[in-house]
Order: structure tokens, then C-alpha cells, then sequence
């Protein structure tokens, strides 16, 4: 991306960005894109389509927690008799509706800001949608053959980049999303926000942003010593194959950081705002007792009908990293971390490993 710069100023961003991102309207990435709609910067286009699939996502997600929550209580119902458990928050019942309300305020106020700009699917030719549809062309697909209400999004986004004289930009993981705007080149596609925030970061701040990467990358090693400290750190989980084997044992090593999407996304009076993805291997050295014969359905206890077998496991993840970084714009060589952030977006199971060997067998 090197060299490239922005060719407009307006950008949509799909549902599945925003559900990526964990609706997390303060986050930093869309933090960072608040910044600049609050600038005058960027324009962001939101559909009412858009809107409706959020608010639905949000709301299933509250339900599913809460459901979560509630399924944990009853099952660990006997901590209560522990007085050091018996009066905890965990027992607490959560308000589903306060909870909702919450969150589709934070949604509110970020559709409300400044240079938010929601438009209707009326806008949207009805005959080259169902001409789509029916010849199968994106953004509908063999896979997926009822996507109408993407279609008829790109289709008004199509009208607005005319109306406009200038093309959009289309932030989406969807795949039939990215092969609609490869046929029509007025919607420029982005498979990942960070990307497009540090483009736009290239484009509207300059070199003070180049800069800043500068001054991250002569900063990276100590940040990849942090993120293994960390790791180090954390209490793993092995999920075993069957209910019927017994976990012994395990010992955890990471191995192989590799920092990847490095992403520039804020930039302002000497301060950087900075994404980074962590990517890793957890081997686990895993004692367990299992079955003699796969389809013996018994609790690995008796001694004639099981073994005990040593594991090596190798298992990838990927540690989210935000971080603010201080740095001169006269010399990328003096700066320093201000602030980090580190968030594992997934849990801290392990399954589905990538590589598996015994190593011994007694």
C-alpha cells in the first residue's frame, strides 16, 4: 500500500465489520474513525439496512450471554455454599433490558456523529437487483441466493457514488460484497478496517504518520518481549477429544510471535494511536488418561482398560494489541510506548491443534 493514497473521502462499513469488532462502538479502530468524521476528514455512510442487522445482532448477543450466564449459575450452584462465594456478583441475575438499552445507546450516539450520513435502499434499482439475483452474479452466489438486502445496499451505494461524482469505499468481509465492487469499480473494497484507517492515516496526516510507523517498528521488538511476557502469563485450557479421557497433566510454551496487520490508525500532535495482531503458537505437553479402544464408553479409571499417553500440541492464536506511542517527528528513533492494550479475542481453550505427536506411551 505503499505510495497510495486515499481516492475519496467517503466509506461504508458493512455489518459484518461492526460484529468483527464486537459492536464495541469505543473501540479503537472506530474510535479512531470517529476522530476523523469529527474532523471533517472522512464521511461514513450507513444504511437503514445496516442499522437494522446491528441493532438485531446486538440483541441476540445479549440474549445468548445472558443465556450463558444463567446456564453457569445453575450449574455451579454448590459454590454458594462457599462463604467466600455465597454473595457474589456471579449469582447476580443480569437486567436484560438495562443491558440492551446500553448498548443501543452507544450504537445511537455513534450513528448520530458528526459526518454520519444514513441513507434509504430506495435509491436502489429493483430490476438490476433481480436481474443479479437471477443470472447469479454478486452479490448473490450459488452458496448464498438471498442476499437481497446486501444487494440492494451496493446498489444504492452505486447511486450515491454517481450522485457524488466520487467512488466509496466498501469495508466488508463479506467475499460476495468484495466480488460486487470488483465489477464495479466506483465501490473500492476493504477487507479490514485497520487497513482502511491507516490508508486514511497516510492520506490526511502525511508524513507525521509515516513517522509514527517508523517509530513502532524501532519499537516492535520490545513490544513482541511484552506480548510473550503476557502470554506466558495467561492460564490455558486443553479440550480433550472425548468426554471419556482424563487430563492428567499440562505444560504450556509459546513460540513463533509474529506481528501482523500493523496498522497506524490515529496520528495527532506527536501521539499515534497503533493496531497490531499477535499471531502464536501454544505447545502443550499434555498427560492423559484415555480409553484403550476409541468406542469404549467408560470414565478412563480402571487400570486394565486405559493408558496413560504423553502429547505434544501445537495450537495457533492470535493477541490483539492496541497501543499509544509518543514519538518525534524529527527523529522516529525517540519515542516510547505510552498506553497498550492487549485483548485476546478469542478464549483461552485450546482445541483443533495443528500439530500432534505421542511422545510416550505407558
Amino acid at each position: 500500500m505503499e505510495g497510495e493514497l486515499l481516492k475519496s473521502r467517503l466509506v461504508f462499513i458493512d455489518t459484518s465489520i461492526y460484529q468483527k469488532g464486537n459492536f464495541q462502538f469505543q473501540g479503537r479502530e472506530l474510535e479512531a474513525l470517529s476522530s476523523f468524521l469529527g474532523d471533517d476528514d472522512l464521511t461514513l455512510f450507513l444504511s437503514t439496512v445496516t442499522i437494522g442487522e446491528i441493532e438485531k445482532h446486538i440483541k441476540a448477543k445479549v440474549r445468548e450471554a445472558i443465556s450463558q450466564i444463567q446456564s453457569f449459575q445453575a450449574k455451579a450452584m454448590i459454590l454458594r455454599n462457599v462463604k467466600k462465594y455465597g454473595k457474589s456478583t456471579i449469582f447476580k441475575i443480569p437486567d436484560l433490558g438495562d443491558i440492551e438499552t446500553e448498548l443501543l445507546s452507544s450504537f445511537s450516539d455513534f450513528r448520530h456523529a458528526r459526518n454520519v450520513e444514513i441513507f434509504s435502499i430506495e435509491k436502489a434499482s429493483a430490476e438490476k437487483v433481480f436481474s443479479n439475483y437471477f443470472s447469479g452474479r454478486p452479490p448473490f452466489s450459488v452458496e448464498k441466493n438471498k442476499e437481497f438486502a446486501d444487494a440492494f445496499v451496493l446498489e444504492s451505494l452505486l447511486t450515491i457514488s454517481s450522485e457524488r461524482m466520487q467512488p466509496i469505499y466498501v469495508v466488508s468481509s463479506d467475499g460476495d460484497m468484495k466480488a460486487f465492487c470488483t465489477e464495479n469499480p466506483s465501490l473500492i473494497h476493504f477487507e479490514d478496517l485497520g487497513a482502511f484507517l491507516d490508508l486514511a492515516s497516510h492520506t490526511i496526516i502525511g508524513a507525521p504518520a509515516r513517522v509514527a510507523e517508523e517509530s513502532y517498528r524501532y519499537l516492535k521488538a520490545g513490544l513482541i518481549v511484552q506480548a510473550q511476557e503476557y502470554l506466558e502469563g495467561l492460564e490455558y485450557k486443553v479440550l480433550l477429544d472425548d468426554e471419556f479421557s482424563v487430563l492428567n497433566s499440562a505444560r504450556f510454551q509459546i513460540k513463533n510471535i509474529t506481528a501482523k496487520n500493523e496498522q497506524v490508525y490515529h496520528v495527532e500532535d506527536g501521539y499515534a494511536g497503533v493496531g497490531v495482531d499477535f499471531e502464536f503458537e501454544v505447545w502443550a505437553t499434555i498427560e492423559v488418561t484415555e480409553p484403550l479402544h476409541p468406542t469404549l464408553k467408560v470414565v478412563a479409571r480402571d487400570p486394565a482398560l486405559v493408558e496413560v499417553v504423553t502429547y505434544l500440541k501445537g495450537y495457533k492464536k492470535v493477541l490483539e494489541m492496541g497501543l499509544g506511542i509518543e514519538f518525534n517527528e524529527n527523529d522516529s528513533s525517540d519515542a516510547n510506548v505510552d498506553d497498550v492494550d492487549l485483548e485476546m479475542p478469542g478464549d483461552l481453550i485450546l482445541d483443533k491443534p495443528f500439530s500432534s505427536e505421542v511422545i510416550e506411551v505407558h
